[in-house]
C-alpha cells in the first residue's frame, strides 16, 4: 500500500532528458524515452516498460524483470566482430573504387596509398567500406559508401557490412580508432571521409570520425577517457551541438573548433561544409597522378 501511495503523489517532470539513462535498464536517454519524477532520478522507462526506484528497494520491476534486464545490459556491453576473413578480402581493386579515384585526383599515388592502408579502407563493387576497427584491432562493422570520383561528394545511402549477420550485437566506435597511441593529439570529425582527407593534410594529429554529427556517443568516448589533447571539428553550423557534446562527453576537457563557422562568414566554404572542404578549395594540393591511375604494383611495393 505504501508504495500506491508513494506513486500517487509523484508527477511527471517536463524536462524528462535532464536524467542521461535509464538507472534500471542503463538505456540512453537521449530521446527522452526515460520520464523521470520531480525531485527524483526515478521514472517511468519507456525502453524497459517499467517504473523505476534506482535505490533498489522500492522497485516496481520484478526480481524476473530485474534479471533480463541484467542479461541485456551484458549483452549489450560485449559487441559482436565482423569475421577477419571479410575485411582482409576487401582490400583490393581500388583501381575499381570511386572514393579512391577521388583521393588519387586530389593527392596522386604515394599519398592515396598512405590513406588506404592507414584506415584499412575496403572495396564492395565501386564502393569504399570505411571499417570501423577498435583499439584492439577487431573489426566492428564497416559501413560500405558510395562517392562520385570527380567530386568525392558521397550518394543519399549507405549500407552496414553487418547486417547479413544474424543476432549481431552492434557496438559501434570511432572509424581510425585504431590509431590513437598514447601521446599523439586527436581530432574528432564528422565524416570518415574528412579523417581520411585531413590526415594527409594534418598529419601530426590522429584523425577520427564520428559517423554523424549525433555521432559521438558515450560509449563512443571511453577510450579517450583521461585524454585533455582532443579536438573537436564540428561541420559549419553545428558549433554549439558540439559544444554540449565536450560538456556531457568531455567534462569540457575536449576543445570544440569554431574554424568552419568562421570560414563561412568569410566565405571561404559553403553552408554545413567541413574542415576537409576548406582545405580542398582554397589550397592546390598537387596531385602527383591523375584520377583513376591507382598502380596496385606500387601499392604492394611499399606496404606488401
Amino acid at each position: 500500500m505504501g508504495q500506491l501511495n508513494k506513486m500517487e503523489i509523484l508527477k511527471f517532470d517536463t524536462k524528462r532528458k535532464r536524467v542521461d539513462k535509464c538507472p534500471c535498464c542503463g538505456h540512453d536517454n537521449k530521446n527522452g524515452g526515460y520520464v523521470p519524477y520531480i525531485g527524483t532520478d526515478a521514472g517511468y522507462c519507456h525502453y524497459c516498460n517499467s517504473n523505476c526506484f534506482p535505490d533498489g528497494n522500492r522497485t516496481l520491476v520484478t526480481p524476473e524483470e530485474i534479471q533480463t534486464i541484467q542479461r541485456l545490459k551484458l549483452k549489450k556491453a560485449i559487441p559482436s566482430y565482423v569475421p577477419n576473413q571479410w575485411h582482409e578480402l576487401s582490400l583490393n581493386k581500388y583501381d575499381n573504387n570511386d572514393f579512391i579515384q577521388f583521393l588519387l585526383g586530389r593527392f596522386g599515388q604515394a599519398r592515396t596509398t598512405s590513406i588506404v592502408k592507414r584506415y584499412r579502407l575496403g572495396t564492395k563493387d565501386n564502393k569504399v567500406i570505411f571499417w570501423q576497427i577498435d583499439r584492439d584491432k577487431k573489426v566492428r562493422t564497416g559501413k560500405i559508401m558510395d562517392y562520385n570520383s570527380d567530386t568525392g561528394k558521397r550518394g543519399n545511402h549507405f549500407q552496414w557490412v553487418h547486417k547479413s549477420i544474424d543476432n549481431f550485437n552492434l557496438i559501434q566506435c570511432f572509424f581510425g580508432e585504431h590509431l590513437i597511441t598514447k601521446n599523439k593529439p586527436i581530432s574528432i570529425v564528422e565524416s570518415e571521409k574528412t579523417a581520411c582527407i585531413m590526415s594527409e593534410i594534418i598529419p601530426n594529429r590522429t584523425w577520427i570520425a564520428c559517423g554523424g554529427s549525433s555521432g559521438i556517443t558515450q560509449e563512443k568516448s571511453k577510450v579517450l577517457k583521461g585524454r585533455n589533447n582532443v579536438i573537436l571539428f564540428p561541420d559549419q553550423g553545428k558549433y554549439q551541438d558540439w559544444k554540449e557534446v565536450s560538456r556531457k562527453h568531455f567534462q569540457n576537457f575536449a576543445e570544440v573548433s569554431l574554424d568552419c563557422d568562421i570560414w563561412f562568414e568569410e566565405n571561404r566554404i559553403d553552408k554545413s561544409d567541413d574542415i576537409a572542404d576548406y582545405y580542398l578549395k582554397n589550397y592546390d594540393l598537387k596531385p602527383q597522378k591523375k584520377c583513376g591511375e591507382w598502380n596496385q604494383d606500387e601499392y604492394d611495393e611499399i606496404f606488401g
